[in-house]
């Protein structure tokens, strides 16, 4: 058996806002190729502010659902409960250098 191998994600904060259907898209910029390498996302987290200024984590990932995804450009996602409509989002990526 191997030996787990430890991983140095960096971590990245965004912090859009839901529409009026709880939808919120927002541009990484992780996808791009710089030089000696690029960024790999490895998980995200998905945070929404209560209407009492407290902060609710919705969600862990580290696939893409029907809920939350990422490719090599956006982060998106829907927060069904209209609750969370028309409110700010915290999201965290976590992203792993991976040299060229």
């Amino acid at each position: 058996m191997a030996s787990p191998q430890p991983r140095t994600l960096t971590t990245f904060l965004y912090e859009p806002r839901t529409n009026n259907n709880g939808h919120f898209s927002i541009p990484h910029g992780l996808g791009v190729q710089y030089p000696g390498g690029s960024w790999l996302i490895r998980g995200i987290t998905v945070a929404v502010l209560h209407q009492n200024n407290n902060w609710h984590t919705l969600e862990f990932s580290n696939t893409v659902d029907n809920r939350f995804w990422w490719n090599d450009t956006i982060v998106e996602g829907t927060i069904f409960s209209p609750h969370f409509h028309n409110r700010p989002v915290q999201i965290i990526v976590f992203a792993e250098w991976n040299p060229a």
